[in-house]
């Protein structure tokens, strides 16, 4: 079984008419692998194995201040360009924007944060 390592930054973003950035008090970046047998196992890594349509990852930021909505810009970077960024290729309505080694992607988002926590995966 052949791991990825996944190169990931976030960065959190008050929402404009506020003055002050929203504050992460914890976060974490969990893989899943689902098994042969249907059996899912979810840890803390940041290594995603490369096994196509039973890995995956989801990042989660809890932050200090409730329910405000905050725009996150969610950098993702590879270590070799990928042949093909799903979602992205071909999809002139992406949010995502690729480099020029087409390495890295980056999207902007909006969230609510749900009990404090913002997610994606």
């Amino acid at each position: 079984m052949r791991a990825l390592f996944v190169g990931f930054v976030l960065v959190a973003m008050a929402n404009p008419s506020s003055a002050q950035a929203p504050t992460a008090t914890d976060s974490e970046f969990l893989v899943s692998v689902t098994e042969a047998d249907g059996a899912t196992h979810v840890r803390p890594s940041n290594i995603v194995p490369l096994i196509p349509d039973s890995a995956c990852f989801e990042w989660r930021v809890r932050l200090a201040q409730g329910d405000r909505l905050v725009s996150v810009t969610e950098v993702f970077a590879l270590p070799a360009e990928p042949r093909q960024w799903g979602g992205i290729d071909g999809n002139e309505y992406s949010l995502s924007k690729l480099s020029g080694d087409r390495r890295v992607s980056e999207t902007t988002m909006f969230y609510k944060p749900q009990d404090g926590w913002i997610s994606h995966g």
